[in-house]
């Protein structure tokens, strides 16, 4: 008798409708529901064909849900990633339009109370003048901390959507050097270099 170790092997049982695995089955229905969208939208049933075209973009939806889950193939990992960075740059969008529409009103507000000093301004005696003078600085400056909050909120958006790179520290240490023992780098290796001479 011949005693082997084989190894176990795993496969993934689906079920299969029509002869599709139901992936297979949604991109076939959602293809067919958008050109019989488009078909019937500009011909003489705009409604079904508008109703068709929904449900079309709701299959794009339940197929990009379900890749997004699978990951099995390459394809599938290639659109799971660009339906990823799609959701990633929408949200990047949606919170810098919504930083800078803040950043807008706020900014708006300050240069009304500005034009409202200035106008005042130009009515007042030389005391009075200093104190509004300080009061449109003050303003001048919340204007200049609106906008750079905004521009460092975006920032931080930007740098949360950016790709990340995965390096081996062998490339990392090739890229930056091994700078802890050239002399005069730190004073640590400054005060070794002064030890071997």
């Amino acid at each position: 008798m011949v005693d082997r170790d084989t190894p176990a092997t795993y496969t993934r049982a689906e079920p299969r409708w029509f002869g599709l695995p139901p992936l297979g089955l949604v991109a076939t229905l959602t293809v067919v529901a958008a050109l019989a969208g488009m078909l019937l939208a500009a011909g003489s049933h705009p409604l079904a064909g508008a109703l068709l075209l929904v449900l079309a973009l709701a299959g794009v939806l339940l197929l990009a849900g379900e890749v997004r889950r699978r990951r099995d193939t390459r394809l599938q990992n290639a659109v799971a990633d660009r339906v990823d960075h799609a959701g990633d740059a929408s949200r990047f969008g949606l919170v810098t339009a919504a930083g800078w529409t803040r950043a807008a009103f706020r900014i708006a507000r300050l240069r009304l109370e500005a034009s409202r000093l200035l106008r005042e301004r130009d009515r007042a005696d030389g005391a009075r003048r200093a104190e509004i003078d300080a009061r449109l600085a003050v303003c001048m400056g919340e204007i200049e901390r609106a906008v750079d909050e905004t521009h460092a909120h975006v920032a931080e958006e930007r740098l949360a959507t950016s790709a990340t790179v995965i390096v081996s520290p062998e490339d990392a240490q090739a890229e930056v050097g091994d700078r802890g023992f050239e002399p005069r780098t730190s004073a640590l290796s400054e005060r070794r270099s002064n030890q071997l001479s």
